[in-house]
């Protein structure tokens, strides 16, 4: 039976964040891998004349945190010196550049991955690694090691925990007439409406460029029409299996007709460092992201404004007036091995996996993102959280919420999706014509 992030979403939705502590500081070859080798704990340092060198090719490097990258690559070939890193398809669109290297067959040893169906079809032609023999997923909770785990292959290690945030330039609120953020979706549009008139900035900005982020501002007007945890569980599974009806919440068209006039012309193309760079030179008063993108995103209001603190993440209000709200939420991208055909390759990526998720090596990844790291042996002392979104990190569990819809539906549906989502932001089509195209794409191509 598969078995795969998409029938974890309960699972994660309820529980994804609790082992998390918040008072952290600011700022096709034969089969898939059950033959993978098991971790190998090499010698280091002064031995290295031991070992035959090796150049390890790894694309699991985000522009987010690339300049630390640059720390990584040094802390860790200067303990093992025989081992060369060498980050490729940084600067490329992930899925993109696999696809491509697939083709080639000529995989990196080190991958970012998700549950997508080009890693999923990977798991199954034998092209990804079982993980579960490696020392580091000691130190992951079960769940997290469940949700990524396809045909009882664990083909990746997660980088953390995400959830959808709104990052709020305070200044641009304040010269609209606004001392705090909105809280509800009435609350929200009205400030858009005064940001509009009273104010240079654009009210609302995205980077639609990203198809997780594209879908999430329709996702959470979703999120917001539902009335359970049973109702959620249902819109996920129809997601699967192909049978929502995308137009049964009619409420949710109202809501985009009511946001389309405050979306910053551009933003359904705009890409996320291009997003971020938006704001760095004050050109919106807030962005839609994944908690991911927090420690940029706040620097960037902050960068622009000179004031600390002015950049503040909050939990984007798209709820009804007096109504819960609800947001979205998954495991982040994971990290995964490759089958390769050197065994030196094989060892030396075993070693690098090893080491990322050592607490201490991990935390130049997390301290860069300022994202929510799942390790259960991670300090908080070790954790760098902006202390703009600190306050979310806490509230997270308490919040009902919908798992990413990445992890549910299909490539095809996807691009399709997002195809018709684009239009819409961009005034090129009705959300009432969007809504029946996804409902076709979603019963064509479905798991």
């Amino acid at each position: 039976m598969k078995k795969t992030r998409r029938f974890m979403a309960l699972l994660l939705t309820a529980t994804m964040i609790s082992l998390v502590t918040v008072g952290c500081t600011s700022k096709a070859p034969d089969s898939p891998s059950s033959v993978a080798p098991a971790a190998t704990q090499a010698s280091k340092g002064s031995e290295s004349d031991d070992h035959e060198e090796v150049v390890l090719e790894v694309q699991i490097v985000d522009t987010n945190w690339a300049e630390a990258w640059n720390e990584m690559k040094a802390t860790f070939e200067n303990e093992y010196p025989w081992i060369t890193l060498e980050s490729v398809g940084a600067q490329q669109n992930f899925d993109a550049f696999i696809s491509t290297r697939l083709a080639a067959q000529d995989l990196p040893a080190l991958i970012k991955i998700t549950s997508s169906d080009i890693y999923l079809n990977m798991v199954e032609e034998g092209y990804i690694r079982d993980v579960s023999g490696l020392d580091c997923v000691a130190n992951i909770p079960d769940k997290f090691r469940e949700a990524f785990t396809h045909n009882d292959i664990e083909y990746g290690v997660t980088q953390g925990a995400s959830f959808s945030a709104l990052y709020v330039n305070m200044e641009a609120l304040k010269e609209a007439g606004w001392e705090a953020p909105p809280a509800d979706w009435a609350q929200f549009i009205q400030c858009c409406k005064d940001i509009k008139e009273k104010t240079d900035y654009a009210p609302f900005l995205f980077n639609g460029d990203h198809a997780t982020i594209c879908y999430m501002v329709y996702e959470l007007l979703l999120a917001n029409c539902l009335k359970s945890p049973e109702e959620a569980a249902a819109y996920q599974e129809a997601l699967v299996n192909g049978t929502f009806d995308f137009a049964a919440y009619p409420e949710i068209c109202q809501k985009m007709n009511e946001l389309i006039p405050y979306i910053m012309e551009g933003s359904s193309s705009t890409a996320q460092d291009d997003a971020v760079a938006v704001m760095a030179d004050g050109g919106a008063a807030m962005l839609l992201g994944g908690n991911w993108v927090s420690a940029s995103a706040l620097e960037a209001i902050e960068s622009y404004t000179g004031i600390e603190g002015s950049g503040k993440a909050i939990f984007p209000p798209f709820n009804d007036p007096g109504k819960p709200l609800w947001i979205s939420t998954s495991t982040e991208a994971g990290f995964g091995l490759t089958k390769q055909d050197d065994p030196k390759i094989s060892e030396a990526a075993d070693i690098f996996f090893n080491w990322i998720f050592e607490p201490e090596n991990f935390k130049i990844i997390q301290n860069a993102r300022g994202t929510v790291p799942v390790l259960t042996n991670m300090a908080s002392d070790q954790i760098v959280l902006h202390e703009g979104i600190k306050d979310l990190v806490s509230q997270v569990n308490n919040l009902d919420s919908v798992m990413m819809g990445y992890n549910f539906y299909t490539a095809e549906f996807k691009d399709g999706a997002c195809t018709a989502l684009r239009d819409v932001y961009s005034g090129n089509a009705s959300i009432e014509e969007a809504v029946k195209t996804m409902t076709q794409l979603l019963s064509q191509y479905h798991n």
